[in-house]
Formats: structure tokens, C-alpha cells, sequence
């Protein structure tokens, strides 16, 4: 339910060009309202935990679309839950860096910061709020820039980063002296695996980074770029990533797995990112001469692969189905894609189109139903998003990066 609640809010900002009444701002946020409501009457109540602390897959989203509309809507449920709320959020912070100072945390230092439950969704989640009280009244910004401020972004940004250095040192000592300088500066685990994409690895966790304010991260913006250079290393002839970190060079599993959790489409969503931010800071980033043409290339082969095989079975969903290929092949429309030429955006319009015979492709066998068939990133609420991202750059002269964007991951503008 909270994900169904969080696609209203998302296509409530959007503005769809349809003429429907149904789908116009003012009803899709009072029904992601009603829902949200419904979500915290059935709640039991906020409880931290030190393995769910992102957005998408623990209390912290409830709690962060408690704060983003607490403070505007007339649902007494959210109202009533506001202060808990952010009790909440402020509390897992101060236990997030309090477990960081703790030399004898039995956690492995490396772990816990991915997109799905770690540290980087924790951080998405004060992006978010961030972005919800942008322009709003000052008196209301005031009771969440302590939650919003850069400070406080700096704290968790610092946390990932150093989680991410000791990782590094690592996978390091597993190596001969001589790859040292071929490793990555940056290296995260979860559950004791390095995975390398979107959900539970390294590229979900650098983009989250690389969404912050230039401000924030700017220091950390050497080490950032060193990973993605290796990252783009670790990309195959085929344009796919192998799901976990090469055990030695040259040598992976085998790369069979083309989605936003594993594999090509979140690479195409962070490097799509890191192509806008490079051209701003490459003269400050050393060893970068041919990064920027590798950046291009390595979002053209992994594109061209998300289209040809990103009819997925697993779904139509945003994690491992057919809503997340079309977010990929809109971000690769953004870093590559120019007036004339919208090889890209209009491949992800195709397939977008092909993601709406999805009831016929289940019926005969070639897609599966997944396990939460309506849900955000499993299921319908997804797709609905990825439809509406086409449908709405279709309907404006520039179908270049003007919306929302990858819900839960990509859906607010770097600064």
C-alpha cells in the first residue's frame, strides 16, 4: 500500500496531459493520502533496525511521506504521526553514526550501505525530504532543515564513504600488491558480497552519493569517479556487468542478469548522472583524460543491451522488470541523445509500449507474475510511473530531463 501511495505522489507532481479528473494533482495526492493513512493505522508502530534503513524496504518510508506532507494535508492520521515520525528518522541517524564510532560493532564495517536496506537509502530519504520542502514557507522549512540541512547529509554521506574505504582495503588485501592501483578506491558489501549493481551494490550507492549537493560531496568526488573507472572496466563485450566483484581481474561470473538490481540498467542510471556532474568538476579530478568518451561508450553498449533484451520475464516492475529497462534507456536518452537524434528516447518509448501487453505476454507464458504484482518495484505501481515518464516527455518539445525520473532512486534533479 505505501508503495501504491508513493506513485500517486509521484504522478501528482508530473501534471499527466490527460484528460481525466481522476488523475489530475489535486485527487492522485488526496488518494496517496487516504492511503498513507491507511498505512500507518495498520502499522505497529516506528522501531529502529540496524538492517532496515532505507526508504524503499522499512519504516523510514512511511515516516519520510509523513514529513513531506504532515505539515500540508488534512489526513488527522498523518498529522497525529508527524512528530513520531521525525523523532524517528532523527533517531536512526544518531544511532546510524553512533554504531560508526563503535570500534567493537560486531557489523562488518563494509556492509549495510546499499540503496534497498542500507545506508544509501537512508540517505535518499533525506534527498527526499529535501526536495519536498523546497520552496515552501520558511516556518515550515524550519521544523525539518535540521533533518534536511547539508550538515546532517554530510554526516551519512561521510558514513557511506568511509564504510566504503574500509571495504576497499578489503577486497585490497585479496589481491597481489601489484593490482593495487587496477582496484577501486570504493568497495561495499552486503551480507558479506560485493555486488556491483542497482539494488544491493556499488552503483546504487554511488548515484545516491552523486545526487547530493556539489557542496557535500565535492571532497569525495575523486575516490567516486576512481570507482566508476573501474566499474566501466568490469563492463563485457556484451555491454552487461557481472552482479558481483571479479574475484580476480579478468575473471566473473557469468553476466546473465540484465536489471536494475543486477546488471546493465542501473550502470546506465548512474553513469548517465556522472556524465552531467564530470563536465562540471574533470578539470579538479586527476587521471580522467578519457573518461568522459569512456562514460558515452560504456552507456551506449550497456543501452543498446537493455533494449534488446529488457522485455523482461520477471515482470513489468521497476527492480527486475520491464519499468526499470525503460528508466535505464531514458537516462541513457538524457546523457546521449541530442535534438535530432532520439535513438534512445524512442527505444524507451517502444518498450514502454511493449511493457502495456503485459497481461498477453502472462497469459502465454513469456512473462511470470511476480510476488507483489501491484506493487512499486515488483509490479504495476512501477510500470505506472515508467508510462507516465514517456507519456509526459512525449507530450513537451524536449524529451530530454524535465520529470521525475527512476522513483525511489533517480527522481530528483542533482545539485
Amino acid at each position: 500500500m505505501l508503495g501504491i501511495a508513493f506513485m500517486e505522489y509521484y504522478l501528482a507532481e508530473m501534471a499527466l496531459p490527460i484528460q481525466d479528473e481522476s488523475l489530475a494533482p489535486k485527487s492522485l495526492t488526496s488518494l496517496a493520502d487516504e492511503h498513507l493513512a491507511r498505512v500507518i493505522r495498520h502499522r505497529p508502530g516506528y522501531a529502529y533496525s540496524p538492517t532496515r534503513l532505507s526508504f524503499i524496504e522499512s519504516s523510514i518510508g512511511i515516516a519520510t511521506l509523513v514529513l513531506a506532507r504532515g505539515l500540508w494535508t488534512s489526513e488527522e492520521s498523518i498529522i497525529n504521526d508527524w512528530n513520531a515520525a521525525k523523532d524517528y528518522l532523527e533517531t536512526t541517524i544518531e544511532q546510524v553514526l553512533l554504531e560508526d564510532s563503535d570500534v567493537y560493532s560486531p557489523r562488518n564495517k563494509e556492509d549495510a550501505s546499499e540503496v534497498l536496506y542500507g545506508r544509501a537509502g537512508l540517505l535518499y530519504a533525506l534527498l527526499y525530504l529535501r526536495k519536498a520542502i523546497k520552496g515552501k514557507p520558511q516556518q515550515q522549512i524550519t521544523l525539518l532543515e535540521g533533518l534536511t540541512s547539508d550538515s546532517n547529509l554530510a554526516r551519512v554521506v561521510d558514513s557511506i564513504v568511509s564504510r566504503g574505504k574500509h571495504g576497499a582495503f578489503s577486497l585490497s588485501s585479496e589481491f597481489r600488491p601489484d593490482d593495487g592501483p587496477r582496484l577501486p578506491p570504493l568497495m561495499w558489501t552486503w551480507h558479506g558480497k560485493r555486488y556491483l549493481g542497482g539494488g544491493h551494490g556499488v552503483a546504487g550507492i554511488l548515484h545516491i552519493l552523486l545526487k547530493c549537493p556539489s557542496t557535500i560531496i565535492e571532497k569525495h568526488l575523486q575516490d567516486i569517479f576512481s570507482t566508476i573507472s573501474w566499474l566501466i572496466d568490469c563492463q563485457d563485450e556484451t555491454g552487461n556487468w557481472p552482479s558481483k566483484c571479479p574475484t580476480q581481474r579478468g575473471v566473473s561470473a557469468h553476466n546473465d542478469l540484465i536489471q536494475w538490481c543486477h546488471g546493465a540498467p542501473a550502470m546506465i542510471i548512474l553513469l548517465s548522472t556522472a556524465l552531467r556532474i564530470f563536465q562540471d568538476y574533470q578539470q579538479k579530478l586527476t587521471a580522467t583524460n578519457s573518461l568522459e568518451r569512456r562514460i558515452r561508450r560504456s552507456i551506449e553498449s550497456g543501452a543498446s543491451l537493455t533494449y534488446k533484451n529488457g522485455l523482461l520475464r520477471k515482470g513489468v516492475g521497476l527492480c527486475h522488470g520491464v519499468a526499470g529497462s525503460v528508466y535505464a534507456l531514458v537516462a541513457a536518452s538524457d546523457a546521449l541523445d541530442t535534438s535530432s537524434k532520439k535513438e534512445f528516447f524512442t527505444k524507451a518509448a517502444h518498450l514502454a509500449f511493449l511493457g502495456t501487453l503485459h497481461e498477453d505476454m502472462t497469459s502465454s507464458g513469456e512473462m511470470s507474475v511476480p510476488d507483489h504484482p501491484l506493487s512499486l518495484y515488483e509490479g504495476l505501481a512501477g510500470a505506472c510511473c515508467a508510462w507516465a515518464e514517456v507519456l509526459c516527455r512525449m507530450n513537451t518539445n524536449d524529451s530530454h530531463r524535465s520529470h521525475c525520473g527512476f522513483p525511489g532512486f533517480d527522481d530528483f534533479a542533482t545539485s
